[in-house]
């Protein structure tokens, strides 16, 4: 286990190092830096900031001092930002962005796995039709869009739920709901899918054939077969939450980092620019490292397979 985790360590350490070069790379091939958008600011006022930001140093001098800077944990100021300091700035909005994504994520998986039983066990009939229906829905309809439809019911026509607003566990139901949908309908459908194998199985049927009652049969041998495949898919879904928030913490003016690195694009914030797709990165590294170990212990096949490549 520990030279699997120290190898996991070393290779996400090699992706993150090239998410940041390519990163750093793409930004500065764009024509033009953060200052050239400013028509107020005077060609010798806009050297002069340049020059105060490092900007007018070669490219190899700026991305070593970059690394340099991130080795010792400190992402650097932003160029645009009020807040300068860019660690405060995600140390604020980092746990508005996961509480965001956790709900979704929990709601996700939990109304997909339920979804997705009962689609299997009424299979071919009406609940199987309706639950199916609903993760087309889930699938086809935009994120954007559902968070639209939600703010003009509930918060224009209803006036249930507050919008514009971040505070309460209220101001989190709306974006849940949009940022949730899309992976609750993967899941459902995933779930069906594996359910649905499950039941087919000869344990299921010699277990039922044995005197068994089915509940146990389902609850206690099937389901926990079908949800393996949930377990490799968190992942991806994590990573869907996520950049599924940039969009959602800026309709619902939620004051996250997903709101703070499109604003960073748009003003061609460098440093904050790379310090999105660096806290980013971490997260979805670290959690694809959660996953993989996750899987491991749910499957002992995995566990087995190691054993016997070491």
């Amino acid at each position: 286990m520990i030279t699997y985790l120290a190898r996991r360590a070393v290779m996400s350490l090699v992706t993150l190092w090239v998410i940041i070069t390519l990163t750093f790379v793409l930004m500065h091939a764009v024509p033009g830096d953060p200052f050239t958008s400013d028509a107020r600011v005077s060609p010798q006022a806009m050297a002069n900031l340049r020059a105060y930001y490092g900007l007018d140093q070669p490219l190899v001098v700026q991305y070593a001092r970059y690394l340099g800077r991130l080795v010792r944990l400190d992402l650097g100021r932003s160029i645009k930002s009020e807040v300068r300091d860019i660690n405060r700035m995600i140390a604020d909005g980092l746990p508005v962005s996961a509480l965001l994504g956790l709900e979704a994520l929990l709601l996700a998986v939990t109304a997909g796995v339920a979804l997705g039983i009962v689609a299997a066990l009424g299979h071919d009939r009406g609940l199987d039709y309706l639950s199916m229906g609903v993760a087309i829905i889930g699938i086809s309809v935009p994120s954007f869009i559902l968070a639209t439809l939600l703010i003009h019911l509930l918060a224009v026509k209803l006036e249930v739920l507050p919008v514009g607003t971040w505070g309460t566990w209220r101001h989190t139901v709306m974006p849940a709901l949009a940022l949730a949908l899309a992976p609750l309908a993967y899941v459902a459908r995933l779930v069906r899918s594996s359910m649905l194998d499950e039941l087919s199985q000869d344990y299921v049927k010699a277990a039922l054939a044995r005197g068994l009652p089915r509940s146990r049969v389902i609850l206690g041998h099937a389901l926990r077969n079908a949800l393996l495949p949930v377990a490799t898919v968190l992942g991806p879904l994590t990573a869907g939450v996520l950049t599924g928030s940039f969009v959602i913490e800026n309709i619902f003016a939620i004051p996250g980092i997903g709101k703070l690195f499109v604003l960073s694009i748009s003003d061609r914030d460098y440093p904050l620019i790379l310090s999105g797709a660096v806290v980013y990165s971490v997260l979805l590294l670290a959690m694809n490292l959660l996953v993989d170990l996750t899987y491991g212990i749910l499957d002992p096949r995995i566990r087995i397979a190691g054993r016997r490549l070491r």
